[in-house]
């Protein structure tokens, strides 16, 4: 499904199931080296199929 480098990404991660997958935000899992934007597509297709979701993006307030 994913190629060894994303392999080696989520073990270095503890992330050995799709619901570990939820700890994370996207862009915090994108960063991972070994991680492309290829991997995130595949990735979030089939956790969209099973109800499971990255954490939302944390919002940054401005102090205006």
């Amino acid at each position: 499904m994913v190629g060894a480098p994303a392999r080696r990404a989520l073990e270095s991660k503890n992330v050995f199931e799709l619901n570990d997958l939820s700890k994370f935000q996207e862009s915090e899992f994108l960063s991972w080296h070994g991680i492309g934007k290829s991997t995130v597509a595949k990735l979030k297709l089939i956790m969209k199929e099973n109800g499971i979701a990255f954490l939302p993006e944390k919002v940054i307030k401005s102090s205006n």
